[in-house]
């Protein structure tokens, strides 16, 4: 039942999802073109903001006046990013595919999840019979700790970023907190979404709310800097940057399913490199011992 209410979720995200996102960059575009696309001027606290301020104040003001005629002294920054964008859509498509795959194949699994168990721990122990289990229970406890670090820590972490969206009134708070799920899963970080609202508060709300808006950001933002590799780590005989990188190695060259690879690879074949390292080979027996006396 959970597996079906999930998998007709998926299809409805991958049935609306490029639909969505491309009706509403043509909308944009035309609202663009025909001027009906009005942003109001920037509040004159804006340019007492240290660094940025004063260029954040130039270029709102051009954006008020002429957003069409701003835009296009970008054309080239704009074109990249459209490219870009375009490439994520595709890749955030092509990991829901592999995220229905996974709950059809799931439910299959867990059927008989203990004898499939038992049996690659049996195939484990017969190709090394010394370590073979050792190395699959660290592979299993992995996979747990993944599922418990990555993708835990990032439904708590954009729980509590779409808690302060939300409170504070901030225009499409549900996607942007859907957003910042899957940029914490693919490892990216809530950084853009964090930073763009903060840019809203202190440009929309009064002072007060927006600094007590930032101070509920903020930590909400680095959580995963400390919880995910507490969480990670939890068990596991092998540093911690080890797992950080195969989760991000795995992410960025196999999406969804090189979460969980990479870091298993990296880790077994940490574990390995240093068996190879510190055991001492068995002493080999003396040849000129056995040799017959002339």
């Amino acid at each position: 039942c959970i597996s079906r209410l999930g998998l007709k979720k998926l299809s409805l995200l991958i049935y609306y999802y490029p639909a969505a996102i491309l009706n509403n960059a043509q909308v944009f575009g035309n609202r663009i073109a025909s001027g009906e696309l009005i942003i109001p001027p920037p509040s004159q606290d804006l340019e007492d903001w240290p660094f940025i301020g004063v260029f954040l104040q130039r270029v709102w003001q051009k954006a008020s006046v002429n957003l069409g005629d701003l835009l296009s002294q970008f054309k080239p920054q704009l074109e990249e990013l459209s490219k870009y964008l375009l490439l994520l859509v595709k890749n955030t498509g092509l990991t829901l595919l592999e995220s229905i795959f996974s709950i059809i194949i799931a439910p299959l699994l867990m059927i008989n999840a203990r004898n499939i168990n038992q049996g690659l721990i049996l195939i484990a122990g017969r190709l090394s019979p010394v370590r073979g289990k050792e190395f699959m229970h660290l592979a299993i406890a992995t996979i747990r700790n993944i599922t418990r670090g990555v993708i835990g820590v990032s439904a708590l972490q954009a729980l509590l970023i779409g808690v302060g969206l939300i409170i504070a009134g901030m225009p499409g708070a549900g996607l942007l907190t859907l957003l910042v799920l899957v940029l914490c899963i693919i490892q990216i970080g809530p950084g853009l979404v964090v930073l763009g609202s903060l840019f809203w508060a202190w440009s929309s709300l009064g002072q007060l709310t927006a600094f007590l808006f930032t101070l509920w950001m903020i930590p909400a933002g680095l959580i995963d800097n400390i919880l995910k590799p507490i969480v990670m780590a939890q068990g596991l005989p092998v540093p911690i940057i080890i797992i950080l990188m195969g989760v991000i190695g795995g992410t960025l060259t196999q999406g969804i399913l090189g979460l969980f690879i990479g870091p298993v690879v990296l880790i077994l074949g940490y574990e390995l490199v240093k068996t190879w390292v510190t055991e001492r080979p068995a002493a080999l027996p003396s040849v000129a011992a056995d040799d017959p006396q002339p």
